[in-house]
C-alpha cells in the first residue's frame, strides 16, 4: 500500500480529490497493515506472495512513467483491483468461521474498501473516456 501512497502523491491531475482520497485510505490501511504484521509475528505465520489484488511490480514500473490523468486512471485502476482482491479475502474469511477479530477486521474491510471502490470508480467516470492509461 505504500507504493500507492507515494504514486498518488507525484503529479495527480486530480490533486485535491485524489490527494484527499489517498489520505484518508491511508490511516485506515495503515492500522489494518500493523494489525496484519502484528497478528502474523505472534502466530508464526507466513503470508502468500501472491494473492487476490496483488499488483504486480512490472505493472508499478509501468505507473512511474505516466503522468497526469493517465497517471490518475492507472492508479485508481490499480486500486480498485487491489480492493476488490481484499474483498475477495474478507469475504472468505467471513466464510470460513476465522478468529473473531480476524472476523471483526474482514466485516471492516468488506464495509469500508467497498465505499472505497465505489468513490474510486467515481474519480474514474470524472476524468472521462479516452483519457486514461490506453485512450488519448
Amino acid at each position: 500500500y505504500e507504493t500507492f501512497v507515494e504514486f498518488a502523491l507525484t503529479d495527480p491531475v486530480y490533486g485535491p480529490a485524489l490527494r484527499r482520497m489517498v489520505f484518508g485510505m491511508s490511516g485506515y490501511h495503515r492500522s489494518d497493515t500493523d494489525h496484519l504484521t502484528h497478528w502474523m509475528d505472534q502466530w508464526n505465520f507466513v503470508p502468500e506472495s501472491d494473492y487476490p489484488g496483488r499488483i504486480e511490480q512490472v505493472r508499478l514500473d509501468s505507473m512511474r512513467r505516466l503522468s497526469g490523468a493517465r497517471f490518475d486512471v492507472a492508479w485508481l485502476e490499480a486500486m480498485i483491483e487491489h480492493h476488490e482482491g481484499a474483498l475477495q479475502i474478507a469475504r472468505a474469511l467471513l466464510e470460513s468461521g476465522a478468529r473473531e477479530e480476524i472476523t471483526v477486521m474482514a466485516r471492516t474491510t468488506v464495509d469500508i474498501q467497498s465505499r472505497e471502490i465505489a468513490a474510486m470508480g467515481d474519480l474514474l467516470a470524472d476524468l472521462g473516456p479516452g483519457r486514461g492509461t490506453s485512450g488519448g
